[in-house]
């Protein structure tokens, strides 16, 4: 059916907005207008970042090259992953209109393009010097990281500090180097060359407080570090590089592939999550735009260039292995659990008054609530579909903080279930116990994207180790935890009836649950202990450099 703009829309700009608003295609409406072209791209405040506006201003540009709409195209090139054309549009406007901002722009895509070269790979530049450099110890493990407790307490900090642990257990020597920049990112002023924490001895690479390596083009950043990693290098003279994914992937494994180039030292790559897919928001262009393509092959290329591998979920090694990467070289180290830390919580009954959750059963999240891909929104619009369904004694628990934390707040009011859901915010990590305790069902209701199918979130093994039943979208990351039916249960992903469905089956059912808990509970107490691997991490370690004693 057609749709047809009221008259009293009588602007080029406001038709073309209440256009956007009714979903119509502003392509075709441009090329037959093209002045309406003009006033739309100019006009457009809708969105001003949608790159589906692409087309209509390349219809604009057509008929009035404004230095403004050009700047626009090529921000928008940018922000949907087109890096190649994004440079060439800011090369463009450079030579009409040239500038030190313009300049910037062009060197930081310039830079992220060599970032994710292929043939050959783009290394940081350590001079033809050959530095053999015996290690101190086959044991001595020198791990290379974006972030680091204590400064940070996150999914990413607490596994490194328990695989710390579990290397020292398992008799290896494992020693930290973070990245330039941290910890000055989360505020700290006085930043000490060398610190220790738990016995662990951790080196911190600083440029002072005018250094800002976020700024930089990426390149610059990894020529940076991988100069100031030497010294470290030379001073603790380590028998393997242990990179471990950096904010955008494997950057940081360009840097050690330069210093094995220089000193000899073998490099592992631990592979902790898909960043290829989670540069951008949009479905529409995160799994399609030549960022991603870059970035796959790019990851495809580094995972061939290491000399060993560490994942952390079994759908992880399938897909690695797919991209023809020798299964010899990759080692399973899934996500764990310490089961001294995890014990189960009485509920405290005043704390379920303080959360208004008296008399409800409730359902409930526990974890990170920045990224769409965790499906606060499916799990809301669920408890909406129940409440339709005349389900007033149901009520969601959602624990932790994140940037999408105000937006959720606003869908549950949107939704009339301010009276159901409960957003605690971060709480201390003491206290976490006792906000499971108050959970009769844990929900980790990811929505189908390539990290959810691939990685394997922390939080539905604790969820586990404290008895709580489990249910998860089902997804090959998150079926290969419970493995449905034996030790959780699982819902179609992205559909908040179906989510519904599944949390009406399993709240009727006490005994299910009881089951699911148990079953849960002893399995990942039994098979997925942080302690274990630690002879995991010295497997991997000794098929590079032999037997470590």
């Amino acid at each position: 059916m057609t749709r047809v703009l009221p008259d009293s829309l009588a602007t080029p700009a406001r038709r073309g907005v209440a256009a956007a608003r009714l979903g119509l295609d502003l392509a075709p409406l441009a090329l037959r207008r093209p002045r309406l072209a003009v006033e739309l791209a100019r006009a457009n405040r809708r969105d001003p970042r949608d790159p589906a506006m692409i087309p209509l201003l390349d219809r604009a540009i057509a008929v009035r090259p404004s230095r403004v709409l050009r700047q626009r195209r090529a921000e928008l090139l940018a922000t949907a992953g087109e890096l190649s054309a994004a440079a060439a549009a800011w090369r463009d406007l450079g030579g009409a209109h040239p500038g030190a901002t313009v300049a910037q722009r062009v060197r930081v895509l310039e830079g992220r393009l060599r970032e994710t070269e292929v043939e050959p790979v783009w290394l940081p530049d350590l001079g033809p010097e050959v530095e053999p450099l015996a290690p101190a110890s086959k044991r001595r493990i020198l791990h290379v990281l974006k972030s680091a407790a204590p400064e940070r307490w996150s999914g990413f900090t607490i596994r490194t500090l328990q695989d710390l642990r579990a290397q020292r257990e398992a008799g290896l020597d494992p020693v930290v180097v973070t990245q330039l920049g941290w910890p000055r990112e989360v505020g700290v002023t006085e930043v000490e060359p060398q610190s220790t924490f738990e016995g662990f001895q951790q080196w911190h690479l600083d440029r002072g407080p005018a250094y800002r390596p976020r700024s930089l083009p990426p390149d610059v950043a990894l020529q940076d570090n991988a100069e100031a990693f030497m010294p470290v290098v030379r001073e603790v003279r380590p028998a393997i590089l242990h990179v471990h994914s950096g904010y955008r992937g494997g950057e940081l494994v360009l840097a050690a592939l330069a210093l094995r180039k220089r000193f000899g030292i073998p490099v592992v790559y631990e592979v902790r999550g898909l960043f290829e897919a989670v540069w951008s928001s949009d479905p529409r262009y995160n799994e399609s735009a030549e960022l991603y393509r870059r970035r796959l092959a790019f990851e495809t290329e580094v995972l061939h260039e290491v000399d060993g591998a560490c994942v952390i979920s079994e759908a992880l090694l399938e897909e690695i292995v797919a991209r023809g990467v020798d299964r010899s070289k990759l080692t399973l180290i899934p996500n764990g659990i310490d089961p001294s830390a995890l014990d189960r919580a009485e509920r405290d009954p005043v704390l379920r008054s303080q959360l208004g959750l008296d008399g409800r059963l409730v359902v409930g999240y526990l974890g990170n609530l920045d990224h769409w891909r965790e499906g606060i929104d499916v799990l809301l619009r669920a408890l909406a579909e129940l409440r339709a369904r005349g389900r007033e004694d149901v009520a969601v628990l959602v624990v932790g903080d994140g940037t999408r934390r105000d937006e959720w707040e606003r869908l549950a009011r949107t939704l009339g279930l301010a009276d159901r859901v409960r957003f605690t915010g971060r709480v201390p990590h003491e206290q976490v116990a006792q906000y499971y305790s108050q959970m009769d069902l844990f929900a980790n209701p990811r929505v189908d994207e390539r990290a959810a199918r691939l990685i394997t979130p922390l939080k539905p093994y604790e969820a586990m180790a404290l008895g709580l039943p489990v249910l998860v979208s089902d997804l090959p990351a998150l079926r290969e935890i419970v493995d449905p039916p034996h030790r959780g249960a699982v819902a179609p992903p992205g559909d908040a009836a179906g989510l519904a469905d599944a949390i009406a089956r399993l709240l009727d059912d006490p005994a299910e649950r009881a089951r699911l808990g148990e079953a849960g509970r002893d399995w990942v107490r039994r098979e997925r202990t942080w302690a274990a691997n630690g002879a995991r991490y010295r497997a991997a370690y000794e098929r590079i450099l032999g037997p470590l004693d």
